[in-house]
Formats: structure tokens, C-alpha cells, sequence
């Protein structure tokens, strides 16, 4: 699997932005959206030759959930990676003990491609999607 980005939880996505900017050279690779099923603000960022972006995902309400991450701090929240079966995906690794958060649900900042997030066995956050 590709990892297609890895997912950071800010309190202000502008301030995050200039940060990245400033300190690694990262750029916007999108306009700013918003993603109304998550309650995010989401903006990705990459330096020329990466293979992967950074997404920054800031909260839009209380009850969005990463809220509970920015809660504690914010900081790094996932690593997200493509495949071609979403559902297949979700079934092995249902089977590799992981459990299904949300989704799937069309990617807003995707064009509508399905995506679902997991929580595995080691504690981590995954997010799936569908390419």
C-alpha cells in the first residue's frame, strides 16, 4: 500500500500553514476546504518531490471528531493509505483485529472518493482510500 498522507490536527489551519511553510519549506497544494462529514477545515501541503502530503485538518465545530485529539494537543493523527478495494480493505483488516471508526463516506478533499478510518491493534489511526 501507498501512503497517500499523513494526517496532523491543528488549532488554526492558517497559523499551521505558515509554520509548515517557514520551517520546512512545505507549500498548499489545494485552496483551503471544508469537509462537512468529518467537520473539518483540510489543507494539504508538499514539498516539490515528495511522494506524500501532509494534511492539516482543523476542527469547524465541538463535536468533529478530532476534536478530542485537538483537545489533547493536537499533533500528528494519522497516516492515510490508498487502495483499490475499499471494501476488501476494510474486511482484512477487520480480520487483522482492527475496528471500523467511520465510513465509508465520500472524501470531500478526494472529489468523493470513498475513504473510512480504522483504529488497529497497534493504537493507531488509519485512514483508507479508495484510488
Amino acid at each position: 500500500m501507498k501512503i497517500n498522507h499523513i494526517g496532523v490536527v491543528v488549532k488554526n489551519i492558517e497559523n499551521s500553514i505558515r509554520y509548515y511553510e517557514k520551517y520546512f519549506s512545505y507549500k498548499l497544494v489545494d485552496p483551503i476546504c471544508i469537509d462537512p462529514i468529518q467537520k473539518v477545515r483540510v489543507a494539504f501541503l508538499n514539498v516539490t518531490g515528495q511522494n506524500f502530503n501532509f494534511e492539516l485538518l482543523e476542527p469547524t465545530s465541538d463535536d468533529s471528531p478530532i476534536m478530542n485529539a485537538l483537545r489533547k494537543g493536537g499533533g500528528l493523527n494519522h497516516v492515510c493509505y490508498e487502495v483499490s478495494n475499499i471494501e476488501k480493505a476494510i474486511i482484512d483488516y477487520k480480520k487483522k483485529g482492527s475496528r471500523l471508526i467511520s465510513g465509508p463516506d465520500p472524501g470531500v478533499a478526494f472529489n468523493g472518493k470513498n475513504v473510512v478510518f480504522m483504529y488497529t491493534q497497534g493504537n493507531e489511526i488509519i485512514e483508507l482510500v479508495e484510488i
